[in-house]
């Protein structure tokens, strides 16, 4: 179920936030690599982890 949740949470989030969240939670990038992937800089990574990672956790209190 709380797989579910976390896939409920990043389908919801927009592309590049998610994107970024995957690349680099997921997939272990680091954030220079996800970044010359997205083709952003590494400080727009950052922000979209930041934001992911409360997109995360207001989506897990809602499901509480």
């Amino acid at each position: 179920q709380r797989q579910m949740c976390i896939r409920d949470s990043l389908e919801a989030m927009p592309r590049k936030r998610r994107e970024a969240f995957i690349l680099v939670r997921i997939h272990g990038c680091t954030y220079a690599e996800a970044a010359e992937c997205m083709g952003i800089s590494r400080d727009a990574v950052d922000q979209h982890l930041v934001r992911a990672v409360m997109d995360l956790a207001h989506f897990r209190e809602e499901e509480a």
